[in-house]
C-alpha cells in the first residue's frame, strides 16, 4: 500500500504509549481522543465499528504499563501491583470483549475490575459480566447476587436460563422463572416432542365478540412446520373478529401442500400466493391492500402470540379515537426458550408488533417502502412524523409475542451483538432525515405500494443487491457523519468522477478521532447526493467496510480512517492508495476551539456592540414608548379640541399601536421576559 501524501511524524511524548503499527503522532492523537471521552463512548464505538484498533486503544487506556496478556496475568495474581490500572476503563474493555464473544478473557478481566472497584461495573457492563460468567462457568448467579443495577428483563432472563432443564434444572422451576421473564403468568409449555417454542400455549381466554375486525398480516417464504405455531396462535385469539392474510412470497409449487394445510385451519384465513419473489415488504403491501379490518397488525410466520394479544393491543385505540397506532415489546428467545447469548436484546419492539387504523394509514401514509431490508423500522417511525407524537402509544410493560431467533441467518449476519451492517445504518439515517422533512411540511410522507423512485436514499443492500465482487474506478473513504472541508472536497471529486462516467463509490468509516456513545446519523448532504445519483445513469454506490469490493484508485480522506485499520476492511486494492493530509480534528480539539471562540466573543465585544446586545433594543423600546405616550396624549386632547370623527380616528390608531406592542411583547423573547417578570413578582 502506497501513499501519495507524505507527513512528517511527530514524536509522541514519553508518557503516551505508542500503538503497534501506528506512527507516534497518530497514536498520540487517538489515545488523547479516547482519554477525553467517556468509557461508554469508547465502548459503544468499539461495538458499533467492530474495530480491532478500537479494542487495542481500550486496552491501552486501562494501563500504559499493561497489554492484554499482562492484564490477564494480573487478574490471576491477587498480589500483583494494580496501582496503574483504571478500573472504569478496565470494565469497559472487558464489556467490549464480552460483546465480541471473547468470554473467557472478559470474565477474568471483569473479576479484576470488581476487585479494584465494583462501582466501575455499571448496569450495561453488569449484563456483559453475567453473560461471560454464564458462558465460562455455567452460572451467572454470583454476578446477579453481587450487583443490582441490571434492568429487570435481563435479570429475569439470566435467572430463567440459570435453571433451564437443558442445564440440569427443574422444568417447573424454570417455567415459573420464564413466565416472569415473558410477563405471562398463564404461559404453558406442553409435553411432547419437538422444540419448546413449538409447544407454547397459554390458559384459555374468554372470547370477545365485536363488529370491529382486525386484519393480521403474515408473510412467508419456503415455510416449514414452524408456520403452524404462528398460525395456531392467531386462531387461538380471544378477539373473535379477525382475518389472517397469509401471503406466500413465491415459495414454489412444492410448498402448496403446507400452505393449503395452514389455510385450512380456519375459515378466517385468506391465502395469497405471489407470482414472483418480491421480498417481505412487497408481500406485506399486498396484504395491506387486501385488508378489510378496521385495524391491521402482523405476526411473523415462525413467532408466537399470546391468546389475548389482539384484545389487549387494540384496547387503547378503542378507548381513544385520537390514537392511530399502538406497539408493544416482544421477548426474543431461541427455540429452546433460552434468552441469553442470542446476540440481540432480550426485549424490544418488533416490526410486526405495530397495530394501526387501516384506512387513515392507507390514505395518509401509504405502505411499506418496497425494499428487501429495513423497511419495517422506517414504517414504524413514520407514524409519528405523519400523524404526530400523540397519535402513537407504546404499551409500557406489555409483552404479547415471543420471537423465535434461529441460528445463522442473513439477518443475524447483519445485526449482531450491538453491531449492524453500515448499509442498514445508512438507510436508517436516510429515513430519519426524511421524517424531519415530513415534520416541516416538505414531504407528505406517503409511499406507494410499489414505489421505485423514493425521496430517501436506499443503499444497494436495502434493495437486495450485494456489492461483493464489484470493482470501482475510484472509491472514496470518508466519515459520513460530519460535513466539513474533507467531506465537501471528497463529494465534489466524486461528483466530477461520476459525471465523467467512472464507477465511483463512497465508503463510510467512523473515525476513531470522533468517538460517540450513540449512533450518529450520516449527513443529509451526502445521502441526498447518493439518492439523486441513484436515479441517474451512473449511480454512485454506498460501500460498507465489510463489502468485498476492489478499487483501481482508493482515496482515503483522513489517515485515521485507514492507518492501523486497513486489515479490518474487506476492500481489495487493485491499484494505488492515496492518503490525504489530516482533515479530521479530534473531538477534544474541536471543543477547546469552540470554548476559546466563545470566550473571545465575550471579552472582545461590549454588550452594545453585539448584534443581540441590549443597548440598541433599549433605545428602540424607549423611543417607541415615547411615541405611544404622545399618541395617547394627542388622542385624549382631540376629544376636546377636535371633532368626534378625528378624535375617534386618533383613539383607534393609539389602540392599534398598543395592541401591536402587546402582541410583540407576548411572543418569543417578549413572552419570555414577561414570564420572568411574573416569576420575580411571585418571589416577592
Amino acid at each position: 500500500m502506497t501513499s501519495t501524501a507524505s507527513r512528517t511524524p511527530v514524536t509522541a511524548p514519553a508518557t503516551v504509549p505508542v500503538l503497534d503499527g501506528l506512527d507516534p503522532e497518530s497514536a498520540a492523537l487517538l489515545l488523547r481522543e479516547a482519554r477525553s471521552q467517556s468509557v461508554q463512548a469508547l465502548y459503544a464505538t468499539t461495538i458499533r465499528t467492530r474495530s480491532d484498533l478500537a479494542v487495542r486503544i481500550a486496552a491501552r487506556l486501562v494501563s500504559p504499563a499493561h497489554d492484554r496478556e499482562a492484564l490477564l496475568a494480573v487478574a490471576d495474581d491477587p498480589t500483583a501491583d494494580t496501582s496503574e490500572i483504571d478500573a472504569a476503563r478496565l470494565a469497559g474493555y472487558a464489556a467490549a470483549l464480552s460483546r465480541r464473544r471473547e468470554y473467557r478473557d472478559a470474565y477474568a478481566l471483569f473479576g479484576l475490575a470488581e476487585r479494584l472497584d465494583p462501582g466501575a461495573i455499571v448496569a450495561e457492563f453488569q449484563v456483559r459480566y453475567a453473560e461471560a460468567a454464564l458462558a465460562v462457568t455455567g452460572s451467572a448467579a454470583g454476578v446477579l447476587e453481587r450487583f443490582d443495577g441490571m434492568v429487570p428483563r435481563w435479570r429475569h432472563a439470566f435467572e430463567a436460563d440459570e435453571v433451564h432443564p437443558d442445564r440440569g434444572g427443574d422444568e417447573a422451576a424454570w417455567l415459573e422463572r420464564f413466565r416472569v421473564l415473558a410477563g405471562m403468568p398463564d404461559l404453558e409449555v406442553a409435553e411432547g416432542d419437538g422444540v419448546r417454542f413449538d409447544r407454547l400455549g397459554a390458559g384459555p381466554a374468554a372470547p370477545v365478540r365485536t363488529q370491529r375486525r382486525i386484519s393480521v398480516v403474515m408473510t412467508c417464504f419456503k415455510p416449514d412446520e414452524t408456520l403452524f405455531t404462528a398460525v395456531n396462535s392467531v386462531v387461538a385469539q380471544s378477539w373473535q373478529n379477525w382475518e389472517l392474510l397469509l401471503v406466500d412470497d413465491a415459495s414454489g409449487p412444492e410448498y402448496g401442500e403446507i400452505l393449503a394445510r395452514a389455510a385450512a385451519l380456519d375459515e378466517r384465513i385468506r391465502l395469497f400466493r405471489l407470482p414472483e419473489n418480491s421480498g417481505t415488504y412487497k408481500a406485506r403491501n399486498r396484504a395491506l391492500m387486501e385488508a378489510k379490518g378496521v385495524f391491521t397488525t402482523g405476526l411473523d410466520s415462525d413467532d408466537w402470540a399470546h391468546p389475548r394479544w389482539l384484545e389487549r393491543q387494540v384496547a387503547p385505540m378503542l378507548a381513544d379515537p385520537a390514537l392511530v397506532m399502538t406497539f408493544a415489546n416482544c421477548i426474543r428467545v431461541r427455540e429452546d426458550l433460552t434468552a441469553v447469548h442470542t446476540g440481540r436484546p432480550v426485549q424490544g419492539p418488533r416490526s410486526t408488533s405495530v397495530m394501526f387504523r387501516t384506512e387513515p394509514v392507507r390514505e395518509r401514509m401509504g405502505y411499506f417502502d418496497a425494499l428487501r431490508k429495513g423497511a419495517d423500522t422506517e414504517f414504524h417511525f413514520r407514524f409519528k412524523a405523519v400523524f404526530g407524537n400523540r397519535a402513537v402509544r407504546k404499551l409500557q410493560g406489555e409483552v404479547f409475542t415471543l420471537v423465535r431467533l434461529a441460528g445463522d441467518t442473513l439477518t443475524s449476519r447483519e445485526i449482531d451483538n450491538g453491531w449492524q451492517h453500515p448499509s442498514r445504518s445508512a438507510y436508517q439515517s436516510a429515513h430519519q432525515h426524511w421524517r424531519e422533512r415530513i415534520r416541516r411540511g416538505q414531504s407528505s410522507g406517503f409511499i406507494e405500494a410499489d414505489q421505485v423512485e423514493r425521496e430517501l436514499y436506499a443503499p444497494s443492500l436495502s434493495r437486495g443487491i450485494r456489492l461483493d465482487g464489484r470493482e470501482f474506478d475510484e472509491l472514496y473513504v470518508l466519515d459520513c457523519r460530519f460535513w466539513e472541508d474533507g467531506q465537501q472536497r471528497a463529494l465534489d471529486l466524486v461528483r466530477e468522477a461520476a459525471g465523467a462516467g467512472k464507477r465511483v463509490g463512497i465508503a463510510h468509516v467512523e473515525s476513531l478521532l470522533r468517538l460517540r456513545d450513540e449512533l450518529r446519523h450520516l449527513r443529509p448532504e451526502i445521502l441526498d447526493f447518493l439518492n439523486e445519483s441513484s436515479h441517474g445513469p451512473n449511480p454512485v454506490e454506498f460501500v460498507a467496510p465489510v463489502d468485498k469490493v476492489a478499487a483501481v484508485r482508493l482515496v482515503v480522506t483522513d489517515p485515521s480512517l485507514w492507518e492501523g485499520r486497513s486489515d479490518e476492511f474487506a476492500f481489495t486494492e487493485t491499484g494505488r492508495v492515496e492518503m490525504w493530509e489530516r482533515t479530521i480534528t479530534p473531538t477534544a480539539a474541536v471543543k477547546t476551539a469552540l470554548v476559546k471562540q466563545k470566550g473571545a466573543k465575550r471579552s472582545g465585544e461590549s454588550k452594545e456592540s453585539r448584534p443581540d446586545g441590549k443597548g440598541p433594543r433599549r433605545v428602540l423600546a424607549g423611543a417607541f414608548g415615547a411615541v405611544l405616550v404622545l399618541l395617547w396624549a394627542a388622542a385624549a386632547a382631540s376629544w376636546f379640541v377636535a371633532g368626534a370623527d378625528a378624535a375617534a380616528a386618533l383613539t383607534f390608531i393609539a389602540l392599534s399601536a398598543s395592541g401591536g406592542t402587546a402582541v410583540a411583547a407576548l411572543s418569543s423573547a417578549g413572552f419570555a421576559r414577561f414570564k420572568a417578570l411574573l416569576r420575580r413578582a411571585a418571589r416577592r
